[in-house]
């Protein structure tokens, strides 16, 4: 348990020296046929993106990707 606590309080003096790159939300949504035309207003491919991952950090900023691939992008 100590060493668990001693992780933990390393891992959240680093958080908080850089926020921003520690994310701690991700989401992602499959868009239907309606939402892939409007993304396409916006110049995204329609044919390479059916899914759409947000991601926010601990500085409060977002990351939005749309991809085709079920898989989401950690970097």
């Amino acid at each position: 348990m100590r060493r668990a606590r001693l992780t933990f309080f390393c891992r959240y003096a680093d958080m908080r020296a850089q926020p921003e790159n520690h994310r701690i939300i991700y989401c992602e949504f499959e868009l239907d046929d309606d939402e892939c035309a409007l993304a396409e207003r916006f110049g995204v491919d329609p044919n390479a993106s059916d899914r759409i991952t947000v991601r926010r950090n601990y500085a409060g900023q977002y990351d939005i990707d749309f991809t085709a691939d079920t898989s989401i992008s950690t970097t």
